[in-house]
């Protein structure tokens, strides 16, 4: 089981996973079965722990009130957070939401010897989020009638809707009644959250997903000359392994005496070939993320979502020569099956995420060495006022490129900052940089500029300097500024300068008023079709 914060704090909605896998019986033999009995009774069970976690977070948000209410400040100032808190906590006694899920299902119906992306396998599993969705709800109106229904409940809008009209059609009589007259406990009671952290800890597939990979490679340190397959530039040689998927490797120990036509190995001793033979033998065979039907998925998830009153995570993966037709026709079925959503990732279609083996090149960290510091470099030098802050910026070029970046309280000689542009930084020893500029023929030197900057600013100007030195992308150190929660005037008057260093091929985003295409002006992104700038 698995417990998290909200997905929306006006939700309201804990959420707590049960591992399917665990209720299969005998897994990976012939006399294999899903313990239907056990799965209803921890249902039930778990049902009445999402309803009293409710409760543990209606005290919670109690004392969160009547902390802000207790505060020093003014109502003026606390208004905003105390409605905020009020308002999550009305959401929470109207509804109690909960967000009863599963993880597993790939490993599930694999231990019962079903292929992930087949009919019978979504049967399977329809069957199984069905029985759930029952179970839960029963829970929930038998809670109703010890504790009272959701403060918003009415049986009038309950008949109105199809999910609802949907369970009370396999409900016994007897709930039927109770329902009738006491309600439902819960507003929505079932989801399927990604639950990727929960399926590290039970060694599971993740939600409803198949299994990603049933075996990749890794490296290690190795001092024999014999296993290493990799020297790295400062000689240390390097073994491949393979790591497996947990389940598969409970599915081979279970399965590989004598039924497998090789000697008698060890999973890990298996060479390349053998496992590639072994892997078509087990019901993980066309079932990875990969290569799974896609189609059968779509459905699957279609028919899951038919007893899931909250929406499903699940994400289709398709090749990288995947058709935008094959798109269309992918999320056309989503919307034909009753999915509330769907998601695509094709694969290369977006760099560092989800990277394949299948490449050319092998995906890798390279570290790079700086470019030494010549003694002298030539230098931009920007004045710019950033929440309600003067700055002067400096940028050391190395062949024109951005290679270290300074920002400092504007110098207290206001001619320097306004009119010189360009200029010389020159390191004259350890944390001593001399600057030189000349306007209209006169030379202005400031002898060491870093006496002016306070020692976050010095350390924060190291931290930019380092990336820029070791080959980060100007648009890298942009976009951690931008996106951070930590907002300061030197954090904001580093990215604004470090702008004008972009192409516009470094620009994706489109015009918000005519959706043209954005180019870089004087580090602002602008619009030269209708002349709109993010700079105002």
């Amino acid at each position: 089981m698995k417990l998290e914060i909200p997905l929306n704090p006006y939700d309201s909605c804990r959420l707590l996973a049960i591992n399917l896998y665990s209720y299969v019986e005998n897994p990976f033999t012939p006399d294999s079965y899903f313990n239907t009995g056990k799965f209803f009774k921890h249902v039930i069970y778990a049902q009445r722990l999402m309803d009293d976690l409710v409760d543990l977070e209606i005290e919670k948000l109690d004392k969160i009130i009547d902390k802000i209410k207790s505060d020093p400040e003014p109502y003026s100032v606390k208004e905003v957070e105390l409605d905020l808190w009020t308002n999550i906590r009305d959401k929470a006694i109207r509804g109690r939401r909960t967000g009863l899920g599963i993880t597993g299902e790939g490993d599930m119906l694999a231990a019962l010897g079903l292929r992930y992306g087949t009919t019978e396998a979504t049967k399977q599993s329809e069957s199984i989020h069905k029985n759930m969705a029952i179970q839960s709800y029963i829970s929930s109106i038998i809670m109703a009638s010890e504790r009272g229904s959701f403060t918003v409940w009415d049986k009038d809008k309950d008949l109105e809707s199809d999910f609802i009209v949907r369970i009370l059609g396999k409900l016994p009589n007897t709930i039927k009644n109770i329902w009738a007259t006491e309600g439902r406990r819960n507003i929505g009671n079932l989801t399927i959250a990604p639950t990727g952290t929960v399926s590290l800890m039970t060694q599971t597939t993740s939600g409803i997903e198949p299994v990603f990979l049933v075996t990749y490679k890794r490296r290690r340190k190795t001092d024999d000359p014999s296993k290493c397959v990799f020297k790295d530039e400062v000689g240390d040689m390097w073994e491949e392994y393979n790591v497996f998927h947990p389940k598969f490797k409970v599915w081979f120990d279970t399965n590989k005496m004598g039924q497998f036509g090789i000697e008698y190995k060890e999973l890990e001793e298996l060479t390349d070939s053998e496992l590639a033979e072994i892997i078509k033998l087990s019901p993980y065979y066309k079932a990875t993320s990969a290569d799974v039907d896609h189609f059968e998925k779509i459905k699957m998830q279609g028919a899951i979502q038919k007893w899931i009153d909250h929406s499903i995570s699940m994400t289709t993966n398709v090749p990288k020569e995947t058709t935008q037709e094959t798109v269309d026709e992918i999320y056309r079925l989503a919307w034909e099956s009753g999915c509330k959503g769907a998601t695509i990732y094709r694969d290369g279609s977006r760099s560092g995420v989800l990277v394949s083996d299948t490449s050319t090149t092998e995906s890798e960290i390279v570290y790079v060495d700086s470019p030494k510091r010549p003694k002298t470099l030539e230098v931009d030098i920007y004045t710019k006022k950033v929440l309600g802050k003067e700055w002067t910026v400096l940028v050391g070029l190395l062949k024109g490129k951005p290679y270290e970046v300074f920002a400092l309280p504007q110098f207290e000689h206001i001619e320097f900052n306004k009119n010189i542009t360009k200029g010389t930084l020159t390191k004259e020893g350890k944390q001593k940089y001399k600057l030189r500029g000349i306007h209209s023929s006169k030379e202005y030197v400031i002898d060491n500029i870093i006496k002016y900057m306070s020692p976050d600013e010095q350390f924060q100007t190291r931290d930019f300097s380092r990336s820029l030195r070791h080959g980060q992308h100007p648009k890298h150190i942009i976009s951690d500024i931008d996106k951070s929660s930590y907002i300061s005037s030197f954090r904001r008057v580093i990215s604004r300068v470090l702008k004008n260093y972009l192409s516009n091929e470094d620009v994706s985003d489109s015009c918000p008023n005519c959706k043209s295409s954005l180019t870089f002006e004087s580090g602002c992104k602008t619009c030269k079709e209708c002349g709109w700038s993010a700079c105002g």
